[in-house]
């Protein structure tokens, strides 16, 4: 479209402002507003002139100009969140119900404890039981025992959920303890320095000279919230500290420990209702250092959540000024927040995209050569990208290959992630060095860092054997990889210290989650070559579940965890008596025969380097799309599948419940769960 410049060529030239004389300048350019755009076609016959014109007695000569337009922006704009796929912000659920309305989706049932429709893969790596695949089991078993075997976990669990005053479970209040708990100058001493010793490595969010100093100074006796707020983190520090110098509680309620982290949680509202500062901060960290714990393992959701918020209010996540404590303090709080969300199934309350902040440097984080705190964050990033890009309603709503385009993308990235480890911490690498790993704390890091891998990799498998077609060669690979990924996992817990302070994570999910994937594996393959190692770990298993019972004193009840061992073993006889019978019927096998080892006998470590097979020992490539076929042999392996979803057509969106409460006590009543 074409229009007459509001400025003359003559002093466009002279590069002035074009101004009209009341006298000589028309009406139609003497009326023109600063803010005009351009001049309206003058009336015909009127005299073009300006000011500056007038004044050289010039005739004006006002040019014509094509105007140009912007290119037109979509409607449905995309923005690219990580390269090889594309998220259309336009499609998300939401936007679908406040355009549409009401659609034929049918949204998550989070009644479910551990068990649930088979329609999704969830963000949490264990391996939860649906009801067509009990059923299933059940007819193979030829009996009730799996059945009854769920209905008692899942009644335990939600005993715990409930928090009635009738339960057995101890309940955890936001109060301080009725006696005040007494501790000498040499024991809070012996405290403090087991703390910066061992827990502030891993979580560096405290200088040690500044925490000292305040605490020569703290007066406890005072009202001020001042005093009140670092009465938090002063008693949540020596909890923390006390763990390893008087033993910890797996219990709430018992011994000194538990004390001091009360008389911690009875400041809660005192840290939480006056204005944000960073000591208030700090004292929501160490409390959520301390409830990952199994003694109060329900209170993490709401202390991480509730120090992310006040990070996000303070500012530190995208502050020009921030100190180095404040941004430790940050992304301390960031790692354990992206940790929880996606382990819970949740998403965070963190945006990515607002983070400017940089990660100071931490020395006291560093293990041997491995920074294990940098480390940690990229994890926790990973985490975040993961799970907004494949485990949100929205991103279930993908096409199917972009779905699978996703999940290649987070492959790749934990691939990267992994090989920036460095050797002897790296995952899914030889780990029989672990017990000869000497320093405070170094076995546990190394420990967490190979389950945080392996709780990524089972929830990769489990999603590429439900998303590709069948049969297909990286759905057949994806089972061999859940299956060494498990046996791993189960390897693993014989570096696993059985003390309170060990996270609940490493203690009991990891574990549970590998048991389980085994207990599939040998109930889907009975006859296959491999059972007979699974078998031996399922052992192992057992062994470091009862263990883990004993221990506790039976506040982690880890001995009913063993039935699925004797279910398997039983399941396998049979199998193995029914193929010898068809065969010869006059045959009759032994447990030895079948499975290699006897009821009384000690269970061998199985070397899982050693056992797994060698042609998929090493790390895959990212090719997902594969479309080549998977010859069946008689070597191939069975696993129980999720059924395929429905995506922009939509289709089921499930969730599940969350299996640590089965290690945990709970804070307050929930209501019942029908």
């Amino acid at each position: 479209m074409s229009r007459i410049n509001k400025s003359c060529d003559q002093c466009r030239l002279r590069k002035v402002r074009c101004i009209g004389n009341g006298c000589r300048r028309p009406q139609h350019v003497a009326f023109l507003s600063a803010d005009a755009e351009v001049a309206p076609d003058p009336p015909p016959g009127a005299p073009i002139i300006c000011n500056h014109c007038a004044k050289r007695d010039e005739t004006c000569h006002f040019s014509t100009h094509k105007r140009r337009f912007l290119p037109k922006v979509s409607d449905s704009p995309r923005v690219s969140s990580s390269p090889g796929f594309d998220h259309d912000i336009s499609h998300l659920y939401i936007d679908c119900i406040l355009r549409d309305g009401p659609s034929n989706e049918t949204l998550t049932d989070e009644t479910g404890v551990i068990k649930a429709k088979r329609s999704k893969v969830p963000s949490s790596s264990l391996a939860f039981f649906s009801d067509p695949q009990v059923e299933q089991l059940t007819q193979k078993i030829g009996s009730d025992r799996l059945k009854i075997l769920i209905h008692r976990i899942e009644t335990i669990i939600t005993e715990r959920l409930r928090g009635r005053a009738s339960s057995s479970w101890a309940r955890v209040y936001f109060t301080k303890p009725l006696q005040p708990v007494l501790i000498s100058k040499h024991a809070a001493d012996s405290y403090i320095d087991a703390y910066f010793k061992i827990v502030h490595p891993a979580y560096p969010f405290l200088d040690r000279d500044e925490f000292t100093s305040r605490a020569l100074s703290h007066d406890a006796s005072s009202k001020t919230l001042e005093e009140a707020t670092f009465s938090a983190l002063y008693h949540a520090v020596l909890a923390l500290g006390s763990q390893y110098v008087d033993g910890g509680t797996f219990q709430p309620g018992q011994g000194t420990t538990w004390s001091l982290f009360q008389t911690a949680l009875g400041y809660v509202a005192d840290v939480i209702v006056p204005k944000e500062s960073l000591e208030n901060l700090q004292a929501l960290t160490a409390m959520s250092v301390f409830a990952m714990n199994a003694c109060c393992l329900q209170l993490d959701d709401t202390l991480v959540a509730e120090a992310a918020r006040m990070a996000l209010s303070l500012r530190y996540h995208k502050s020009a000024n921030a100190s180095v404590s404040q941004l430790r303090t940050f992304w301390v709080v960031y790692y354990l927040e992206k940790h929880t969300c996606f382990q819970n199934r949740m998403s965070s309350i963190i945006s990515d995209d607002d983070i400017a902040c940089p990660v100071p440097p931490t020395p006291d984080s560093v293990f041997e050569n491995f920074n294990w705190f940098l480390s940690v964050i990229r994890f926790a990033r990973l985490s975040s990208i993961a799970y907004s890009t494949l485990f949100t309603v929205s991103a279930r709503r993908q096409s199917h290959d972009s779905y699978l385009k996703a999940i290649d993308h987070i492959y790749q990235r934990l691939e990267d992630w992994r090989l920036s480890v460095p050797d002897g911490f790296r995952p899914g690498e030889s780990f029989h060095h672990l017990s000869q790993l000497t320093g405070h704390g170094t076995k546990l890091v190394a420990v967490q860092t190979q389950y945080l891998y392996f709780s990524m990799r089972v929830v990769l498998e489990r999603l590429v054997m439900r998303m590709a077609s069948q049969p297909d060669l990286r759905r057949e690979n994806s089972k061999h990889y859940l299956m060494w990924a498990a046996r791993t996992i189960i390897e693993l817990t014989r570096y696993i210290d059985i003390e309170p302070h060990v996270p609940i994570f490493v203690m009991g999910v990891m574990p549970l989650s590998g048991l389980f994937i085994l207990f599939d594996f040998v109930m889907h393959n009975p006859l296959h070559e491999e059972t007979r190692d699974n078998i031996a770990l399922l052992d192992a298993a057992t062994g470091y579940f009862s263990h883990l019972e004993y221990t506790s004193k039976g506040a982690l009840p880890g001995s009913i965890i063993s039935e699925f061992t004797q279910i398997a073993r039983d399941f396998c006889y049979q199998a193995e008596r029914s193929a010898k019978q068809s065969d010869d019927p006059d045959s009759e096998p032994s447990h030895d025969l079948i499975l290699g080892l006897n009821f009384d006998k000690v269970p061998p470590q199985v070397d899982v380097q050693t056992h797994f097979p060698a042609d998929v020992l090493s790390m895959p490539t990212s090719e997902y799309l594969q479309d080549a076929s998977a010859m069946v042999t008689d070597d191939t392996l069975d696993y129980p599948v999720l059924d395929h979803a429905h995506f922009s057509d939509g289709g089921q969106v499930l969730d599940y419940g969350d299996m640590r409460t089965f290690f945990g006590a709970m804070l307050s009543d929930w209501g019942d769960i029908h």
